[in-house]
């Protein structure tokens, strides 16, 4: 950076904002929370950004960068501070005061303003709607849902299951028939009835275990994923929450409310008679053994599982961290681009990201493309082509494109080696095999 540059005056910090202590980093680094009550947002920063934002009056990215290394242990730049002003300016934490603000703002909403295509494309994938303000029945009924969070009803739940699965076990014959019974018409609507009741209790899971931590709530509704409906529990505020501990049994409650009730679900089921009451049980127990199992616990999906799986590693937004070093790497084994990781960080660590991202991709690819042939399946021919064309092109089409132009872009840079032999070789293979009749 130029002295020129290091020498502007840095925006002035909103006043409405607060600074929350955060829980420990994967480092074991201390972080903290910045809390916009305007929007009701929160912004994680390290520990370099909030010494740098101690020392914000300073009022120069450069007398800021030396009061800081003087001052403190961690080492700072004017670049540094620059780049946290930028940061802060994206996420409107800075008041609208300075001569340039007017003019951002104005870049901004005419940045943000789309076609009616892109607005009818982005509501077709995802849209959301709010039915329920709970934050005051959780708080009120919170005493009647007390003892299910007791260590004895962990233990009476763990026996039941395992008492229920050996049961089950022994009558797999029957439990598989019963499967089988509810691909009828009837079969299908129990199912649905089920299903929905099941995950009405699995957001109050989420709900009252946040609530219980102290943890308002602010809305539950409905999410609709590619037309798919999906309820959900704004469970934000566990951002305030410096235990990891705590935020884990918020992100978990909602799958062991399931698990719970497929534990009751089995054993009644392996207890009672034939008849309608154990034909309600088995369809509670497939929805809950399956919808967790295989949906709720998946970390490949922004559903519980991965939410539980950034905590546990104390890693937020880990996808697009993910996501962001295999592109790195991935660039660097074909083309021998020498650039700098995205982010500091263990090698072994680094590894296991790389390794999340690669399975993610290759999951994702197969589950959209799956997603696309059904929804033409489903859909009269003419619509059906259309949808089909929008899952294929926004979910595996636009991110193959954009990596290839950044890979277009560094060309100049590039160095071809024997993986990038080996990727030609085995793209050619593939697109020989897909021309074959």
């Amino acid at each position: 950076m130029t002295g020129a540059a290091a020498t502007v005056t840095l925006p002035r910090l909103r006043e409405d904002l607060a600074v929350l202590e955060g829980p420990a980093a994967h480092d074991g680094s201390p972080s903290w929370t910045i809390y916009d009550a305007a929007r009701d947002r929160y912004f994680r920063i390290g520990w370099q950004a909030v010494e740098i934002l101690a020392r914000w009056g300073h009022a120069t990215a450069e007398a800021v960068a030396a009061a800081v290394t003087r001052e403190t242990t961690v080492p700072a730049k004017p670049e540094d501070v620059e780049a946290l002003a930028r940061f802060l300016r994206v996420n409107d934490l800075v008041a609208a005061d300075d001569p340039g603000a007017v003019g951002r703002l104005v870049e901004r909403v005419q940045a943000r303003r789309t076609g009616w295509l892109h607005k009818a494309v982005h509501g077709y994938l995802f849209f959301r709607i709010p039915l329920v303000r709970p934050d005051r029945f959780l708080a009120a009924t919170l005493p009647l849902v007390a003892p299910f969070y007791s260590r004895a009803w962990r233990v009476v739940t763990v026996l039941t299951a395992l008492l229920g699965l050996f049961l089950a076990s022994r009558q797999w014959d029957a439990f598989a028939a019963g499967m089988s019974g509810l691909m009828s018409w009837d079969g299908a609507a129990a199912l649905a009835v089920t299903l929905f009741c099941v995950k009405v209790l699995h957001e109050l899971g989420h709900g009252y275990t946040a609530r219980r931590h102290g943890c308002r709530v602010p809305t539950m509704g409905v999410a609709f994923l590619v037309l798919w409906p999906v309820l959900y529990t704004d469970t934000t505020h566990a951002y305030r929450l410096t235990s990891r501990r705590k935020r884990l049994a918020i992100a978990a409650g909602g799958i062991l409310v399931e698990l719970s009730l497929a534990a009751f679900a089995t054993l009644a089921w392996a207890l009672l008679p034939d008849g309608a009451l154990r034909t309600a049980m088995h369809a509670v127990a497939t929805v809950t053994w399956v919808g967790t199992l295989a949906i709720n616990m998946n970390p490949l999906m922004r559903f519980d599982g991965y939410y539980i799986l950034a905590d546990a590693l104390g890693i937020a937004n880990l996808q697009d961290r993910s996501f962001a070093l295999a592109r790195w790497r991935l660039r660097r084994a074909l083309f021998g681009l020498e650039e700098a990781p995205p982010e500091p960080m263990e090698p072994r660590m680094r590894r296991w990201l790389v390794a999340y991202a690669l399975t993610v991709w290759v999951y994702r690819f197969f589950l959209f493309l799956g997603i696309a042939v059904l929804v033409y399946g489903l859909a009269f021919k003419v619509l059906g082509i259309i949808l089909m064309a929008i899952e294929i092109i926004w979910f595996i089409a636009v991110p193959i494109l954009r990596e290839l132009s950044a890979w277009w872009a560094r060309r100049h840079q590039a160095t071809l080696n024997r993986n990038t032999a080996a990727t030609l070789l085995g793209l050619g293979g593939l697109a020989a095999l897909a021309a074959l009749p």
